[in-house]
């Protein structure tokens, strides 16, 4: 069995945690392994129930349950916004980007519907050469129908 050797003095390195002074009731030879039980013996406290104690862990522990709760929601609805993103409304298959006069359109790799983002049907419009696809859009944003 190992043996440690002198005690334990208040030195510059564990003065703030001794007092000045301080001299181990440690003797020289007394085992290593038992030294820090002898010190938890020396320090130990008497608890009291306190109900403000409870109370404080109560109000921690159900925030951060709440935390929990909140983190595993904001991860769910990432993971269903990842899952929808850049597919087809109207199949569900993937949608492959193009850009057409600057704008990008986005369209089903399945069914080949076109799909705009919010703004990109105004922009397409407003541009100076008229094509048929902007009287199209131009007809349908007046509410305008073909007899």
């Amino acid at each position: 069995m190992q043996s440690c050797v002198g005690t334990a003095t208040a030195t510059p390195a564990n003065r703030r945690h001794l007092p000045a002074g301080f001299q181990s009731p440690i003797r020289a030879g007394t085992p290593c392994t038992l030294r820090p039980l002898l010190r938890r013996r020396q320090h130990r406290r008497v608890m009291t129930h306190n109900k403000n104690e409870d109370e404080y862990f109560a109000r921690r522990d159900a925030e951060l349950l709440r935390q929990q709760r909140a983190a595993a929601q904001q991860a769910a609805a990432e993971s269903e916004r990842k899952k929808h993103h850049m597919k087809c409304p109207k199949c569900g298959y993937d949608l492959i980007t193009h850009d057409w006069d600057g704008i990008q359109i986005d369209q089903c790799t399945h069914c080949h519907g076109v799909w705009f983002d919010a703004g990109e049907a105004e922009a397409l419009m407003k541009t100076s050469v008229p094509n048929i696809l902007a009287r199209v859009f131009r007809a349908v944003a007046k509410g305008v129908t073909r007899k």
